[in-house]
Order: C-alpha cells, then structure tokens, then sequence
C-alpha cells in the first residue's frame, strides 16, 4: 500500500504462478513414486534380483526429478519481489492483474532513515583530507542548518568543470527531510574551537575595511574588525570583537558613533 512501512524481506508483489505451481505439484508427486520405486530396488539388488544399471538408471530418474523440483522452487521465488532494506513504499505504478515485464517500474521504494547528498568541489581540493569532514546545508522548508558527513570521494577530476564529486550521508532517523532535495551546501574544511561567529547582515563595509556595531554601556560604536570564514549566515570574526560584546544586527543605517541605545533582545 501507498505510504506504508515494510521491513527488509517483506513480500511486496507476487507475479501470477499457479502454472509453475501445478508443475511443482507434478513433480512432487513423480518424485514420491521414484523414492518408494527406488527403495524397492535397492531391496531387490542386495538380493541379486535386478541389475545394477536398471537400478542406476532409476537413481538417475530420481536424481533428475530433484533437480527439476529445485528449478522450479527457484523460479517460484523469482515471482516474488521483496523489499531489499527497510522503508517506505512511495507511489505504486501497477495493479492487481497487470501485465509486468522485467523493465517495468512497479512502485517507488525508499529509506528515509539515511539520505545521501551528492555534490562537487573545485579540483583545488584535491589535496585535502575530505574523507570524514562534515559540510553543513540548507534546504527549502526549513530556516535552519543541518549537517552531514562525507563518506566517498570521486578522485577522477571533471573535464568539463574541474571539479571532484563527493558524497555525504545525513541522518534522517527523524524523517524531516526526503530525497529529492535541492540543498545549498558549505564544506567545512576546518573547525575552530570558540570561534566568534555574528551574522553575515551585521557586517559594514566600509572602504577596505569591515566593521561592526556593538553596543558597550548603553551606546554604539563602530569597530573594524577581520572575518575568516563565511557561510550562508553567519561569519566568522578573527580580530576585533571579544566574547560576550553585543552585536547590533538592525536599525544599522540609523545608528552613530558613541550614539545612545536601547537593547531589545529576540529570540
């Protein structure tokens, strides 16, 4: 069904079998008649009274009546489709009675519990040590960060765009986000312990110079600072701020040096 949960080894479809089934039944009848047959020859020629090669001949039937009982298990088992890993079902593409060949699509199966992205960085990183870096990225849907680990590198450099695939698993054990997305992604190459980080709006270009308005015993002042790195909302500040100055991030095109403020803290 559309939308439900299965576990790995669960029957999904059945192909229609009762003619292999009947041939089954045929043959397990047939092998039945050739185990009794075969036990009364094997009496009689201990006895003398039948020949080893009628009695070889008939351990021969037998033997084949086996092989073709365990053909047709086999293709009997071929009629089933079962789930692979645990997942979801997503949308199913047939019904009951439909005629199926091998390159039909029957239904959409995913698991949700672990999602991989798959992106591409400039060849300048070749050298680096990518396996295990974590990248943080952000998808439509949700204003928030999320994080994943990457997990395989493609070494072979992009002729065309010079760059080097990677991929990255997430855990989406709490099923937030599904496959399909589009992300916007930042590689982290490097990761500082009690880093001062402020948002990106609160950063004043000013000349050759970058500057932040901070708040210190009820007024404003504009300070230059130095930034390291940047992602998509935050940026990281080397010089110049201390931990536990406060950042002014609104109203910046009003304010002035030395000018007085009033804090209203949001979360």
């Amino acid at each position: 069904r559309e939308g439900s949960r299965v576990r790995k080894g669960e029957l999904l479809v059945k192909i229609y079998d009762e003619d292999l089934q009947s041939q089954l039944r045929r043959a397990e009848l047939q092998e039945k008649l050739l185990a009794e047959k075969l036990e009364r020859q094997r009496v009689l020629l201990s006895k003398d009274a039948v020949s080893r090669e009628s009695f070889d001949q008939l351990q021969t039937d037998y033997n084949v009546i086996l092989a073709d009982m365990n053909l047709l298990k086999v293709r009997i088992a071929e009629t089933e489709v079962r789930s692979p890993f645990d997942g979801v079902i997503g949308f199913r593409y047939v019904s009951e009675g439909t005629y199926v060949t091998p390159n039909v699509k029957i239904a959409h199966l995913i698991d949700p519990s672990t999602l991989k992205l798959e992106f591409a960085i400039s060849e300048k990183y070749i050298s680096e040590d990518l396996m295990g870096k974590r990248i943080s990225f952000e998808t439509e849907g949700y204003q928030e960060e999320f994080f994943a680990t990457v997990y395989a590198i493609d070494y072979r450099i992009d002729e065309t765009t010079r760059t080097i695939g990677l991929r990255a698993r997430y855990n989406n054990s709490d099923g937030r986000l599904v496959p399909g997305m589009f992300a916007s992604l930042t590689l982290i190459t490097d990761e500082k312990q009690n880093a001062i980080q402020v948002p990106t709006e609160s950063i004043v270009p000013e000349m050759n110079e970058k500057k932040i308005w901070v708040a210190r015993n009820g007024r404003a002042f504009l300070i230059p600072v130095v930034t390291g790195t940047r992602t998509s909302t935050v940026i990281e500040v080397l010089t110049g701020l201390s931990a536990g100055d406060t950042v002014l991030t609104t109203g910046l095109m009003q304010l002035r040096d030395n000018m007085p403020v009033r804090i209203n803290v949001t979360e």
